[in-house]
This record gives C-alpha cells, structure tokens and sequence, in this order.
C-alpha cells in the first residue's frame, strides 16, 4: 500500500461508518413501521407483526454492532494517520493533517494554511515523498492489521 493510499484509509473508514449508520437508522424505521399496526384494543394485530419485529430486532443488535466496530476502527486509523502526518515538518505536515485527518477539500486545506491550492498540492507531493523516504516498511506494514 502507498503512502497516499494509507492516508485515505481514515476518510475511507468515515465513509463506511456514515453507511452503516444510515442502514442502522433504516433498520430502526422498520422496526417503528412493524410496530404501528395495532388492533382496536391496542395490542399488536397479530404474531406475524411480533415475529417480524424480533427478526428485525436482531437484525439491528447485529448492525450495532458492526456499526460500533466501524467506529472504533475509524479511530484507529485517525490515531494512526495523525501519527503519521505528525513526523512530517512545517507547513507540509499541516498540509496533510488538514486533507487527511480533517478530512477537507483542496481549496479548504489551501485556506487554512495560506497558500494557493497549485502550491499546496506541490508541498502535497514533497510530504508525500518525505512519508516515503522516512517511514520504514515496518511503520507503514503496522497499518495494515486495521485492514
């Protein structure tokens, strides 16, 4: 794995969380949609309606707990990628931290740090060069047990 592509690896991570918790609240919708149908009296209308809310129940508890493992694997690799672009100096290291721990577009990471967005995307490529000069393989292969 590259260096930049070890850097994608967080906002890829915040990705999959942001997925998976639409699904979990999607879930969640299905449950309070089963649950609505009632009978005059107030109970559930049948246990076709009861079966279904346990299927779906389960199907939750399991995407909670996907969910929760996806976060903690987020952070992770946001622990892991701040640690990363910490050993890279100046303005280059707070390059990357803006586009790779904080997530942000081009034009916000040439913001932040005043420079145009041509001369960050060179100082980018100097960072980048510097990761790949300076990190031994093991440093980058340790990254990869989050896979």
């Amino acid at each position: 794995m590259s260096i930049k592509e070890l850097l994608q690896q967080y906002e890829t991570a915040e990705v999959l969380v942001r997925q998976l918790k639409t699904e979990y609240e999607k879930e969640l919708e299905q449950i309070d949609a089963l649950r609505s149908p009632l009978s005059g009296d107030g109970q559930p209308g049948s246990k076709t309606v009861s079966k279904s809310v346990e299927r779906q129940a389960l199907k939750l508890a399991e995407k909670a707990e996907e969910l929760k493992q996806a976060e903690a694997d987020a952070i992770a690799w946001r622990q892991y990628i701040f640690s990363l672009v910490h050993s890279v100096p100046d303005v280059r290291g707070a390059i990357l931290y803006e586009r790779y721990v904080n997530l942000r577009k081009w034009d916000d990471v040439a913001d932040a740090v005043g420079y145009s967005r041509s001369r960050v995307h060179e100082l980018h490529n100097e960072a980048i060069d510097f990761l790949e000069k300076n990190k031994s393989p093991d440093t980058i292969g340790h990254s990869t047990v989050l896979l």
